[in-house]
C-alpha cells in the first residue's frame, strides 16, 4: 500500500531481454499512487496502435518506499491445490537496482502479473518513419534512406520541385533513388510508411518530417596533396557524373579564389603555389545542365602545403 508507479509502453525493441530498449509511446507516463494492496487495473491517458504480432513491453517503476514488496505468480503446491506459473523466455522480467541489470523470471519459474488488455480494431496505420536523410548522388541523382518501420508493406515517397508537390515512387526497402531531381535547385521530400489492407488499399503512416537536397555531382573523396618542386600536386578519388573540377584556394597569401580546371582527370599541378607559407586548397566537381551553364557539386574538405 501506499506506493507510488509510472507506467511506461515500449515497442520496437532493439533486445527482447531488456524492456526499456525500445521506443516509448506514452507521450507521459502514467503516474499514480496506490491506496491499497491488491490488484490495480489502470487505464492508459493515451490510444496505442499495434499491430497483429507486435511485440510491446509494460514497464512499471515502483518509488516512494526504500523497499517495497509485490507478489508475484509463482508454482506453489499447498497439498489440496497446486498453482503453477506459466511463461516463457524474455517474457517477465525484474529489474535490480543492486546489479542493474533485468533478471528474467523465467528461469525462476516466476512471473511478475503484469496484464496489457488490448482491443481489436480495424487496420492500424505503420508509425511514422524516423532517421530521413536526403544525399546528393549524382548529375540529378538524390539517394532517399530511412529507419525501417515494423509491420509497414512500403513506402511512398512524395516531393515538391519547382513549388510543385507530387508523387515520386515508391519503394519496398528503406532507401530510395530519384534520378529526376532538380540540380539547379533544392528538391523536398517526404516518405510514408504504408500497411495494405484486405482489399489492397494502402492506409498511410504519416511523416513528420522532411529533407531536401540538389541532384548534383558528390564531393570528392580522397583529396590529398603533395609538395613538389616549385608547385603543389593535387589528387582526389573521381566524383561520379562529374565532367570536371574546379580548384580553389588561399595561394602565397592571396585571398581566396580560382585556381584551375581539370576535365580531363583527378589530377591538378599548381605552379602558382608558395614554397613561404602554406597554400590551402579546395576542388568541386561539377556537372553541366542542358543549357551548358556549370552546376557545382558537393561541399569538399580542403588540404594545405608548401611548395618545395
Amino acid at each position: 500500500a501506499n506506493v507510488d508507479y509510472s507506467i511506461q509502453i515500449y515497442t520496437d525493441l532493439k533486445n527482447d531481454n531488456i524492456p526499456t530498449s525500445g521506443c516509448p509511446r506514452l507521450k507521459n507516463a502514467v503516474c499514480g499512487r496506490t491506496g491499497n494492496a491488491g490488484i490495480y487495473t489502470v487505464s492508459l491517458n493515451e490510444r496505442i496502435e499495434l499491430f497483429q504480432g507486435e511485440k510491446y513491453a509494460i514497464v512499471i517503476t515502483l518509488g516512494g518506499k526504500p523497499e517495497i514488496d509485490f507478489g508475484i505468480e509463482c508454482n506453489w503446491n499447498l497439498n489440496w491445490i497446486f498453482f503453477q506459473a506459466e511463461t516463457n523466455k524474455s517474457q517477465s522480467f525484474l529489474y535490480k537496482n543492486s546489479t542493474k541489470e533485468w533478471v528474467d523470471l523465467e528461469k525462476y519459474e516466476e512471473c511478475a502479473r503484469i496484464k496489457g488488455f488490448t482491443t481489436n480494431t480495424n487496420i492500424v496505420k505503420p508509425r511514422a518513419i524516423s532517421g530521413l536523410k536526403a544525399m546528393a548522388a549524382g548529375k540529378k541523382t538524390v539517394n532517399l534512406s530511412w529507419d525501417n518501420v515494423k509491420m509497414a508493406d512500403g513506402y511512398l515517397i512524395y516531393a515538391q520541385k519547382n513549388g510543385e508537390y507530387g508523387y515520386v515512387g515508391a519503394s519496398l526497402s528503406n532507401t530510395y533513388q530519384d534520378l529526376n531531381a532538380l540540380d539547379g535547385d533544392y528538391n523536398f521530400y517526404w516518405v510514408f510508411p504504408y500497411k495494405e489492407n484486405a482489399n489492397k488499399q494502402k492506409v498511410l503512416g504519416a511523416c513528420n518530417k522532411y529533407v531536401y537536397a540538389k541532384g548534383v555531382t558528390k564531393a570528392v573523396t580522397g583529396l590529398k596533396v603533395e609538395s613538389i618542386y616549385k608547385g603543389m600536386r593535387l589528387t582526389w578519388n573521381a566524383s561520379k557524373d562529374a565532367e570536371g573540377y574546379l580548384i580553389y584556394g588561399w595561394v602565397g597569401g592571396r585571398e581566396y579564389g580560382y585556381v584551375g580546371t581539370t576535365t580531363r582527370n583527378t589530377v591538378f599541378v599548381d605552379r602558382t603555389a608558395s614554397k613561404d607559407v602554406n597554400n590551402y586548397y579546395w576542388v568541386y566537381p561539377y556537372h553541366k545542365d542542358s543549357e551548358g551553364k556549370i552546376i557545382v557539386g558537393g561541399v569538399p574538405g580542403y588540404v594545405y602545403g608548401k611548395a618545395l
